[in-house]
């Protein structure tokens, strides 16, 4: 019965959701960037949660962060430099004694890692076959999990990362990055968006990082003994936890889109 109801949380919860993602990625602009503000400042508020850090300046600095990032002009490494600048005063000068050196390297990946991404996801959607672009992303996450999923549980044997991720398999990633191939050659048939050389490498490198980028956050959870990134989701966890994926993603795609594709 348990997990009846936890499956019927998670259909709920997909059904609201889908369709929230799905209308604010067609419109863009203005509701697309409150969506990306709203995921930088709740992502890193559940990454502080995860690695053990209360501080409201914290947050505090991440909306700020988030702000500059999606509605302004001002260059990204500016930003998270100037960002990293002040943490280093107030970490290791004006809260000498409460806090850590280790707690500025472990922000200022957090802003990278959550902020600088999703600003990327920004400049994506902003291109003029943005709208494409950003299904494109979603497709390959989709679809790689799915290939996933199915493909492990019939033939999985060899286990991919016993020690990070116990149920993921060599098999379940072969059967998700032969999915997303195919997948990303049948999206590229209708929106022609590169060679179809050019868009099997970029489906295969998307699809086997898009996994490390689970198993990465998976890394972190497991480092600090937690099941998931937060409860935001009922059924699914946290924000992080259902944009593990893409967060490794986006880079890749953002460089295969400026200069390859």
């Amino acid at each position: 019965m348990i997990e009846s109801d936890e499956m019927l949380t998670r259909i709920i919860t997909a059904l609201v959701g889908i369709p929230i993602v799905f209308i604010t990625v067609m419109y863009g602009g203005v509701a697309f960037n409150t969506l990306l503000f709203l995921i930088m400042v709740l992502g890193f508020n559940e990454y502080l949660k995860i690695i053990s850090i209360k501080n409201v300046f914290y947050n505090t600095t991440s909306a700020i962060l988030a702000l500059l990032l999606i509605f302004t002009e001002l260059d990204v490494f500016l930003v998270i430099l100037i960002a990293g600048i002040i943490l280093s005063i107030y970490i290791r000068i004006m809260n000498f004694k409460n806090t850590q050196l280790k707690e500025l390297g472990l922000l200022t990946w957090g802003f990278i890692y959550i902020h600088g991404v999703l600003y990327l996801l920004k400049e994506i959607r902003n291109l003029e076959n943005g709208l494409i672009l950003i299904f494109l992303l979603l497709l390959i996450t989709w679809v790689t999990d799915s290939g996933a999923y199915f493909a492990g549980i019939n033939f999985g044997k060899r286990k991919l990362s016993p020690a990070i991720s116990p149920k993921k398999s060599i098999e379940g990633l072969v059967g998700g990055v032969l999915l997303a191939i195919i997948s990303v050659l049948i999206f590229n048939y209708y929106f022609n968006l590169g060679n179809h050389i050019t868009m099997v490498i970029f489906a295969l490198s998307g699809s086997v990082i898009s996994v490390f980028g689970d198993l990465f956050e998976s890394s972190i959870k497991r480092e600090y003994k937690i099941k998931d990134s937060g409860n935001i989701l009922p059924g699914h966890g946290g924000i992080l936890d259902r944009i593990d994926s893409l967060l490794f993603l986006i880079p890749l795609a953002y460089v295969f889109i400026t200069y390859i594709i």
